[in-house]
């Protein structure tokens, strides 16, 4: 298990009601990001936490923690167990007394438990690798694309040398080497 915290919270493309929160190894000498879509909902759960003053009423996040406590339990960790395809999988840890339930939850919903509760994040690294592999192909996918715009933009820029501008090319070339010039730029006598 790799210990994850939340970086930041991104607005979406286009003016999507989809936000980008990104997550990272706390040990930030890893500097691989993952970054989760979710809603806009969901990201003011995981960003109230951070915000003064609290809020004046329960939030549902506020209520699932206020449920647990009050049932006798309390939050262990939140772990974010799996990825297929873009959908990821993640489990609330919950301790009541000697026994631990896990319960199902997606990420998003994980995440504002966990903040309320001030309890570890925790990812698979498995997901980590995952997520790290499928950004690096992406941007050699797009590092690639670029590259061949740009060549395709100079191919279309240039034209090719037609054989009478090779032969004045030549021409000029040889003139040049029949100069002779001294170091001031005047013409050396020969």
């Amino acid at each position: 298990m790799l210990e994850v915290e939340i970086h930041q919270i991104t607005m979406g493309r286009d003016g999507s009601s989809e936000r980008c929160l990104i997550l990272r190894p706390k040990d930030h000498e890893d500097r691989r990001v993952c970054p989760i879509i979710i809603g806009s909902n969901e990201a003011s759960a995981i960003a109230a936490v951070s915000n003064d003053p609290p809020a004046t009423r329960p939030m549902t996040h506020d209520l699932l923690l206020n449920a647990i406590t009050e049932l006798g339990g309390t939050v262990q960790y939140v772990y974010i167990r799996g990825l297929n395809k873009s959908t990821f999988f993640a489990d609330v840890s919950v301790r009541v007394g000697e026994d631990v339930i896990v319960l199902d939850a997606r990420p998003s919903d994980s995440i504002a438990v966990a903040v309320r509760a001030r309890v570890p994040i925790y990812m698979a690294e498995e997901v980590m690798e995952q997520v790290d592999n499928d950004l690096q192909g992406r941007r050699s996918a797009e590092e690639a694309s670029r590259r061949g715009a740009r060549e395709r933009e100079y191919e279309e820029a240039t034209t090719p040398v037609t054989p009478e501008q090779r032969e004045k090319l030549s021409a000029f070339s040889e003139f040049m080497e029949s100069l002779s010039m001294d170091d001031d730029g005047e013409e050396a006598a020969k």
